[in-house]
């Protein structure tokens, strides 16, 4: 619903029950709470169309040094496929990760 609707028929209903003011209240707090969700609404949306891969990676060349490959080397297939099956989570959600995003890269 968008929020011109919102507002008409706020205006309906305040029209329609004047002597209850209980009940504008409430409507007007209501009104309120929903303006803040449509803007978190439209704000996530503006975030997933920008670069929002990004800020998946938190530690840029972490992967690399668990793995103990010399930094601008490329990770050798095998390590990173014996590192997703890695005992330590967090080597395996990198490991996973740079699979995902080997997967996504343009060629």
């Amino acid at each position: 619903m968008k929020h011109e609707q919102l507002e008409w028929q706020i205006k309906f209903v305040k029209t329609m029950m004047k002597e209850d003011k209980k009940f504008v209240e409430i409507l007007e707090q209501f009104v309120v709470m929903c303006e803040l969700f449509y803007n978190y609404v439209e704000e996530k949306e503006y975030l997933m169309e920008k670069k929002f891969i990004q800020s998946a990676i938190k530690k840029p060349g972490a992967l690399r040094k668990s793995l103990h490959v010399k930094e601008g080397e490329n990770i050798p297939a095998a390590k990173l496929k014996k590192a997703e099956h890695s005992k330590n989570p967090t080597t395996r959600k990198r490991a996973v990760l740079a699979e995902t995003l080997k997967k996504m890269h343009k060629k």
